[in-house]
């Protein structure tokens, strides 16, 4: 899994045994590469999600093999760690030591085809709020590749189910979640194989990854039938109207905004040289 962060850009993601590389934000050059593979105290198994607190200058890692959020010093250097007990689906930040996480619904040891979202503590656990979705779609229940994204004022967040149309729009306000928005805007097709869902061939793919602003939710998508390159930015307010498409030409795998919101970083792929970064100016 890849991550953008930040400027300058940060990219998590397993590439010759480290989880970590910085890339210049100017010219997209690589600088270096920290955090190493494995399963000692300071290294990570599988990087499932990044975090900066700037209230103590930290880089946090969630590590979805061990269920633990690392920490790291500004210099990389391994800090300490809290242990999340739960099963985890999805993570992402709300404020400095608060996090939203979806897990599965469970009765008597049985998955219910359904995510409960919380809002926790990241250093003790403790569960803050607890959200339990209604009224879902057949459709979407076997899904497993969500994405969701909060808001840096973490006032907000959006959630997007990965092969799926659906957009959905939430407000957090003290601890308390509530949907605002939701409205499938690519009419996806799906069919069930050995229980999983897969995209039928006439069907476009949908959604691929989600970020935002504190003002704006900011999409990759594909509404096209018979294809698998999703080259188009959807971007919305959070009142869920649509603001701007972007077209491009290009297969967009990652997204992230820059701080002065003035321009979007990609991660494209590209069959013949693997992925490379390229930027959108708004």
């Amino acid at each position: 899994m890849i991550f953008l962060f930040k400027i300058p850009l940060y990219i998590l993601g397993l590439v010759n045994h480290y989880w970590l590389r910085t890339y210049s934000a100017i010219d997209g050059r690589f600088l270096d590469k920290y955090i190493s593979y494995g399963n000692n105290y300071d290294e990570i198994e599988n990087g499932f999600f990044m975090y900066f607190r700037k209230d103590i200058k930290t880089i946090n890692i969630f590590d979805i093999n061990t269920m633990r959020l690392k920490e790291y010093d500004s210099n990389f250097s391994y800090v300490n760690y809290s242990c999340l007990s739960e099963k985890i689906n999805c993570i992402s930040p709300i404020t400095d030591n608060k996090y939203l996480i979806l897990v599965p619904k469970m009765i008597n040891g049985a998955f219910q085809n359904s995510y409960i979202h919380k809002i926790i503590n990241g250093s003790t656990g403790e569960i803050l709020s607890t959200y339990c979705p209604k009224n879902i779609s057949n459709e979407i229940k076997n899904l497993l590749i969500k994405k969701l994204t909060v808001s840096p004022n973490g006032r907000n967040y959006a959630l997007i189910y990965q092969h799926y149309g659906e957009l959905s729009l939430y407000d957090i306000s003290n601890d308390s979640i509530n949907l605002t928005h939701s409205h499938k805007y690519i009419q996806t097709k799906l069919e069930t194989e050995n229980g999983c869902p897969i995209i039928k061939s006439n069907s476009p793919y949908g959604f691929r990854h989600v970020t935002c602003s504190n003002d704006f939710v900011y999409a990759i998508f594909s509404d096209e039938n018979n294809t698998s390159k999703t080259n188009k930015i959807g971007i919305w307010n959070w009142n869920g109207v649509p603001i701007k498409l972007i077209v491009t030409d290009k297969n967009i795998l990652k997204i992230a905004i820059s701080s002065e919101m003035k321009r979007i970083i990609a991660i494209i792929g590209d069959t013949s040289n693997g992925y490379t970064l390229s930027h959108i100016d708004l």
